[in-house]
């Protein structure tokens, strides 16, 4: 090849070596680009499963309120909420021990006193009071029965915290149907509503 052919052949190269660097420019934007894209793609498919468990979270927490408020008033109609149904409790006990036939019983129902709990700063709080329960009894069936009816009253829950049964010796036992010395120990629990002025102490 003479040098007036490659003189010839000058520009053309010149040309092709422009159209490499325009084609080798034009590509790497179009990546650029494309990353650009799968970026902001992924950022909005991000934010938007943000958003969308954000929603979720929100619908549960709905939910959640919704189904507390409506056992809060259940609750509240029950009267387990504010004072204390102490008489309601004591009329409780006098029936059970009519149906359960029990010979014999007497009781002490103790001062309220509030259950700790380290996180218990708010408005509501749980309290027990402690019930103690002397009974004489034919047999343990119908110390059963008693509790199970004493358990029906609807303004506190009832927690048995023992029971103590001893037979009586023959000596001792002045009726029939006392064959048994039943002790036991139960709280009521309620929820004591305080004032707001109190439950910020």
């Amino acid at each position: 090849m003479e040098a007036r052919d490659l003189v010839r052949l000058r520009t053309p190269l010149i040309v092709l070596f422009l159209c490499l660097l325009l084609a080798l420019a034009a590509g790497w934007h179009a990546y650029v680009q494309e990353e650009s894209a799968t970026a902001q793609a992924r950022s909005a498919n991000a934010s938007f499963r943000e958003a969308r468990n954000r929603y979720e979270a929100a619908r549960r927490d709905e939910a959640l309120m919704r189904l507390t408020i409506k056992r809060f008033r259940v609750l509240e109609a029950q009267h387990m909420i504010g004072a204390e149904e102490r008489l309601g409790w004591i009329e409780r006990l006098r029936a059970a021990r009519e149906a359960a036939g029990l010979a014999q019983l007497s009781y002490e129902l103790r001062p309220r006193q509030p259950i700790l709990r380290p996180d218990d700063h708010g408005r509501y709080k749980l309290t027990s009071s402690r019930m103690l329960i002397n009974a004489d009894a034919l047999h343990g069936q119908s110390l059963v029965d008693f509790l199970d009816r004493l358990a029906l009253e609807s303004s506190a829950l009832m927690m048995i915290r023992s029971c103590d049964i001893k037979r009586h010796d023959d000596a001792g036992m002045v009726d029939a149907k006392a064959a048994l010395d039943v002790r036991c120990e139960l709280d009521w629990v309620t929820v004591a509503d305080s004032p707001t002025g109190e439950a910020s102490r």
